[in-house]
């Protein structure tokens, strides 16, 4: 290697490191500050939370002590009251119970805190100079605030965040000119910043400690390489000398030949020495190919020395390599690995994941793909987090394999700059073994280099390489590209038929600097006689393919048509969001098919007095479930326009028998069993009286009170329309309504749905208590929210059942 390269690379290592140390310390100190910022919003959240508490009580009542006096600046008629034992009790408001929560968290805690204010009520709230800055800065940005100072000759981390005016907060602070949503104030935190510095500055004094280590094992092995190129190039050169003098000495032979025809014993005898100057080259041009396996040994040796786990597999995933680094990382010897034992080392919660990450990449359009996960050793037992980056390996355009290299995360940077290196050792081997490579002088015409395949498959040495012409004026024509010559940025591919072996060649040809400096010409030569030869043969079978792909597109056209035209016609039999308007001021439908048609559907009717609400789950969905959910809505639409009935658990009974009568079910055993599950309400228009039935579907009513919510769960009966076990009159419920009453149907699509990365469902419990903490919105705003909610629940899981939700206020 020349001095300049080696300063170079010396040079880019040293900047690589300082470049890893600066980022490591910067996001240390950055991940400090996040780390504190959270800890105070999570204080401030929970100080929020204990005032929410304290004002959905209206305040609570507390006995009037020598700490606990009655609060001046608030101003309510029942600010004392007496309890019958003759006990008096003072009403406690957010603003004084955290104003005594902060006296107690300021005398105990390395956390303190204090209710500020621009226009306080009570003088204690006045903000400090840095304080009133930032309250000021909320009344445009509302945005939280965060800085490093110095109170009392101790380094401590403020935090502020703004209170906003809610309607509750309006009642004390009205008379002070406060809106809803106008900051009122705000919650000063003062962290003690000791423990994070400390925590920080070991953190800064590890890195640097790796850091130096790497470094200097970085320095020793580039002058490790840098010694061994030296030797080897030396090698090269001296025996390149000792084969021209004897080509050369060869040619004088020859001449003297040529001209000594009269002393044919002198002939002779010089035959004799050309014979065995011959000899001894050939035995030269051997020793040159153990030289280059011996270097080649070491190429392997310094590959399988490299700090990180390497393995190779080829286009089937099957496991052709793996190095010393990744046995002693995965516990497993060379044959356990390549027999899958990969799969036994990674982590049993962790297998899913990754698998189904690496089959997805397969078949995109990615080269890479990066994955961190967990690792267990399998002779140690320890569990550790690698992260590991597998990359497409390509023949041209061909997939010929995968490389992965392990990286354990602590040592990210340096083992990321070694598996480069260890990938560009490995190219450059198996480029050397297994494909024809020449490189030429592209001014002299020199052949500067050729391996042992190209010798084979050309029949060239290096030297002149000329096309056997009158006057060898002319060079090779497979050997240089005008093309690539005289733009030295191009990259040429050509195809090139060779006599000598009657194979076809791909030529990679491209312009590189030699190790002399000299402008040259590289070649890699690719053998394709077998894919020329089967060019035909492919061509038949891609057409083949293309007419059946066609056939089958047509024919995925039609029956995706069909579907489509079932859809249009089972929409429009279900009732419109005009006509369910007309009769409720507010409503929405979450109406989400698994596929292009549902086996979920819901039901309005107005008849006389009565509006009939019915949501209904079919058996199955797509196009089966559509079925049924078209039988359905065709009987009981019979039933309740037929026979006028008012009572949910009449219709529910008849619609039974209809549906037994319809699939022909006459035994639970032999019978097929699908059927419906329903939640059918009848509302009385006049007295709001409502009644309800449900099969397995219960339904929630929710009123609103004075800010305060109750929900009713109207429970359904455990069976089914259709053919079941224990079969029995379904039950009637009956409720009073007020206006403005929420009433909510739904199937079991929403809460079954199952998270991609939890891999468990959502639940009933958790769905109620969703429906419950969105009470504050309007219905159109809820069906948007349960939309996103239902979305980034799944995160890409797939939709596994149809989803139905649906709700109407009186």
């Amino acid at each position: 290697m020349k001095k300049k390269y080696f300063r170079i690379l010396l040079f880019l290592w040293i900047l690589l490191v300082v470049i890893s140390l600066t980022w490591n310390i910067f996001s240390i100190k950055t991940n400090t500050e996040k780390l504190v910022k959270n800890i105070a919003e999570t204080f401030f959240e929970e100080i929020k939370i204990v005032r929410l508490w304290n004002s959905m009580h209206d305040g609570v009542y507390v006995p009037i002590t020598k700490d606990t006096k009655p609060n001046k600046y608030l101003v309510d008629k029942n600010r004392e009251i007496e309890t019958t034992e003759g006990l008096k009790l003072t009403k406690i408001n957010p603003a004084y119970m955290t104003r005594q929560i902060s006296e107690i968290s300021n005398r105990n805690s390395k956390t303190q805190f204090k209710l500020i204010s621009l226009k306080p009520l009570n003088p204690k709230n006045i903000p400090d100079e840095w304080e009133r800055k930032q309250l000021e800065k909320f009344k445009n940005e509302k945005d939280v605030s965060l800085e490093q100072a110095t109170i009392d000759d101790k380094e401590v981390y403020r935090y502020i965040a703004p209170l906003m005016v809610e309607k509750k907060c309006l009642k004390c602070h009205a008379i002070q000119g406060y809106k809803e949503g106008d900051v009122r104030g705000g919650l000063s935190v003062i962290v003690q910043s000791k423990l994070y510095n400390n925590m920080s500055f070991k953190q800064m004094m590890y890195n640097i400690l790796v850091h130096m280590f790497f470094f200097i094992t970085g320095i020793l092995i580039i002058y490790y390489i840098n010694n061994l190129s030296k030797k080897y190039i030396k090698q090269l050169s001296d025996k390149n000398i000792q084969i021209k003098n004897k080509n050369k000495q060869i040619e004088e032979n020859r001449k003297q030949l040529i001209t000594s025809q009269s002393d044919l014993e002198v002939a002779n005898k010089k035959m004799f020495d050309v014979n065995k100057l011959i000899t001894e080259n050939q035995e030269e041009i051997k020793s040159q190919n153990d030289a280059l396996k011996i270097s080649e040994k070491k190429f392997r040796i310094i590959s399988n020395t490299a700090p990180i786990g390497l393995t190779v597999s080829d286009q089937n995933g099957n496991n052709i390599y793996s190095n010393k680094t990744n046995q002693e990382i995965s516990g497993l010897n060379y044959d356990e690995f390549l027999n899958d034992g990969w799969q036994k080392i990674i982590h049993p919660d962790d297998k899913e994941k990754v698998f189904t990450l690496i089959e997805n990449w397969k078949t995109s359009e990615n080269n890479m793909l990066e994955s961190k996960y967990r690792y267990k050793n399998i002779k140690t037992g320890e569990i550790k987090w690698v992260d590991t980056k597998i990359t497409k390996m390509f023949d041209d355009t061909n997939l010929i394999g995968y490389i992965c290299a392990i990286d354990d995360i602590t040592e990210k940077l340096k083992i990321q700059e070694n598996i480069k290196q260890s990938e560009l050792i490995l190219k450059t081997i198996l480029t050397n073994i297994n494909s024809p490579v020449y490189v030429i002088d592209v001014n002299t015409y020199e052949l500067l280099f050729v391996n042992k395949n190209f010798i084979n498959s050309f029949k060239k040495n290096s030297g002149k390489c000329y096309k056997v012409t009158r006057n060898f004026s002319s060079p090779c024509s497979f050997c240089i590209n005008k093309s690539i010559i005289n733009n030295k940025n191009v990259t040429k591919f050509d195809e090139y038929y060779n006599k000598n072996n009657g194979k076809w060649y791909y030529l990679n040809s491209n312009i590189i600097k030699w190790i002399d400096d000299r402008d040259a010409q590289i070649v890699i030569a690719t053998d394709i006689s077998k894919q020329k030869s089967n060019e035909s043969v492919l061509r038949k079978s891609q057409e083949k393919l293309s007419e059946r792909k066609k056939i089958i597109e047509a024919k995925n056209r039609k029956i995706t048509n069909s579907i489509n035209y079932a859809k249009r016609i089972q929409n429009a039999i279900l009732p419109s969001k005009e006509f369910i308007s007309n009769i409720f001021d507010e409503h929405f439908i979450l109406y989400k098919p698994k596929d292009i048609v549902s086996g979920d559907f819901y039901y309005v009717k107005e008849i006389n007095d009565y509006i009939i609400i019915a949501a209904a789950d079919s058996t199955g969905h797509g196009v089966p479930g559509a079925l049924m959910s078209m039988m359905g809505i065709s009987l009981l639409n019979d039933i309740v326009s037929k026979t006028k009935v008012t009572r949910p658990c009449e219709a529910l009974d008849k619609l039974r028998v209809e549906v037994k009568k319809t699939l022909n079910q006459k035994n639970v055993i032999t019978s097929m069993t699908d059927g419906l599950d329903m939640s059918l309400c009848t509302i009385n228009k006049k007295t709001l009286e409502m009644q309800y039935a449900g099969a397995n579907n219960p339904i929630f009513v929710i009123k609103r009170n004075n800010n305060k919510i109750d929900i009713t769960q109207m429970t359904a009966d455990r069976m089914p329309i259709s053919i079941s076990r224990n079969e029995k009159p379904f039950t009637n419920h009956t409720i009073k309504l007020e206006k403005s009453d929420r009433i909510y149907f739904f199937s079991d699509g929403y809460y079954d749905q199952i998270n991609l990365f939890k891999k468990r469902k959502l639940f009933f419990k958790n769905f109620k208590n969703l429906i419950i903490s969105i009470q504050d919105m309007q219905l159109n705003e809820q069906k948007e929210y349960l939309n996103n909610y239902f979305v980034d629940w799944q995160s890409g899981y797939v939709q596994i059942d149809d989803v139905l939700v649906m709700a109407v206020q009186i």
